[in-house]
């Protein structure tokens, strides 16, 4: 299992994925979602209160993955990438918001982020 660094707040490419200062980059849309209706406000690696799961991403590759609590109550996705010549030039920075942890993995994750981290969502009834 991946390690998180005790310092990723400050690591090129974690800060990149948040938004980062590159002269390309896109910047950080936070969309909200189902049923979400607070702050769609940006955010930076130092409003992150804790980190729940994350995946390393690779240039080219696979995205940077983070879902994390922010210090406003919060709570976020991060899914951003960029290509093999690094954040400059192709990249792509996403932050999706909610309100719970739970409404984050079951709307805000994808399957894929789900059987990462073992996350498992009760089916909803149809007549719910």
């Amino acid at each position: 299992m991946e390690q998180l660094s005790s310092d990723w707040k400050s690591e090129y490419n974690w800060v990149e994925a948040f938004g980062g200062q590159g002269t390309c980059n896109n910047p950080q849309d936070a969309k909200p979602v189902l049923g979400f209706t607070g702050s769609l406000a940006a955010f930076t690696p130092d409003d992150v209160a804790e980190v729940k799961h994350f995946r390393e991403g690779e240039n080219d590759e696979r995205n940077w993955w983070m879902v994390c609590l922010l210090k406003d109550g919060r709570w976020a996705l991060i899914d951003s990438g960029c290509d093999y010549t690094g954040w400059d030039c192709q990249s792509s920075v996403s932050a999706t918001v909610a309100d719970s942890y739970e409404s984050l993995c079951r709307w805000g994750l994808g399957r894929e982020m789900r059987e990462l981290w073992g996350i498992e969502i009760a089916e909803v009834p149809a007549n719910a």
